[in-house]
Order: structure tokens, then C-alpha cells, then sequence
């Protein structure tokens, strides 16, 4: 591959720092693109999390926390998202809780489906948290262009196998 991917802060604006972009990073010339806009409301805390590449290489999903800024991390909430190489983004899910075990984040990014047609991730939509630092990992998926979560199964998935047949998971 000749771009890689990753989620920073933007260094050219040092107010923005902590803001979380998505960018690619040219392994030909060194360049680098950011493809995410978050615009910086200080009332609320925008950050990308957990990029995963398409198969066929133009698009990236990952999740977006979009909170309060005084805002607990245990009541974060995400939305997955797609960017396309030209920055154009769309939602692929809504918002759900994060997945939480006791105060330790699960930061699972999206998985694609080796077709390109699934994507797999982590969330929880359905369960309410025993414990405020408690959010069970339930296992999701959504086609490319959005829609409404399937849940697959409980945990975290850890590998899909070549063919897409199978979907490993971890957990209960």
C-alpha cells in the first residue's frame, strides 16, 4: 500500500491539537493529506478513533466520538464513519454507547469484510451498563453505504477468515 493511515491532531493549528483527524500519510513523497474536518466547537470534544482500510483501498471507516466536553468518558457515545480518499464522509451508524469494561476502553476499530460488503464493529446499542464504567462488547454489522446495525454476536471480533465465511470473536 502506498498510503497509510492514522488519527492525529492537526500540528498546524496547535488549538486543535487534541482534536482527533483522520490522515493519510504518502509512502511515495512523505505527504501528508488529512481527510477528516471535525470543525472545533470547545463545548464539545470531536475524536476519531480505530481507522480501518476497504479492501479496495478508497475508503476508511471509523469511529467518532462526539461529546460534551466535561462529559464523563463512560457516557461517550460514537458514530461510525466512512471517508472516502477526497474526504467526502457519511455515517454508516448511528450513535451508540461505547463498549466498556470496567474503566478500560475496548478500542476495537471497524473490521471489513475481505468483499468490501460487511463491516464489523464494536458497539452496544441495546443493553444498559450495569456498573457506570460497565458496557458489555456486542459485535455489529453494517454494509458500506450505512444502514441499520445487525447485532452478530456478544465480543469483540478478532479475525474473519479469507473467504468472509467466518467471523472470529472474542468474549462471552
Amino acid at each position: 500500500a502506498m498510503l497509510l493511515a492514522f488519527v492525529g491532531g492537526d500540528s498546524r493549528e496547535p488549538a486543535q491539537d487534541l482534536y482527533a483527524q483522520v490522515f493519510t500519510l504518502s509512502r511515495r513523497d512523505g505527504e501528508i493529506k488529512r481527510l477528516t474536518d471535525f470543525n472545533v466547537d470547545y463545548s464539545r470534544i470531536p475524536m476519531a478513533m480505530g481507522v480501518s482500510w476497504a479492501p479496495d483501498g478508497t475508503r476508511l471507516a471509523f469511529y467518532a466520538a462526539m461529546n460534551e466536553a466535561a462529559a464523563d468518558p463512560a457516557n461517550w457515545e460514537m458514530e461510525l464513519l466512512a471517508v472516502s480518499l477526497d474526504g467526502r464522509c457519511i455515517k454508516l451508524a448511528d450513535k451508540c454507547r461505547r463498549a466498556r469494561n470496567f474503566g478500560a476502553e475496548i478500542e476495537f476499530g471497524p473490521q471489513w469484510s475481505p468483499d468490501g460488503k460487511t463491516i464489523y464493529f464494536v458497539a452496544n446499542y441495546e443493553e444498559d451498563p450495569p456498573h457506570p464504567y460497565t458496557c458489555p462488547a456486542l459485535t455489529y454489522s453494517v454494509p458500506p453505504t450505512g444502514g441499520v446495525p445487525v447485532k452478530i454476536c456478544s465480543g469483540t471480533p478478532t479475525a474473519i477468515t479469507p473467504d468472509g465465511r467466518y467471523l472470529y470473536a472474542s468474549g462471552r
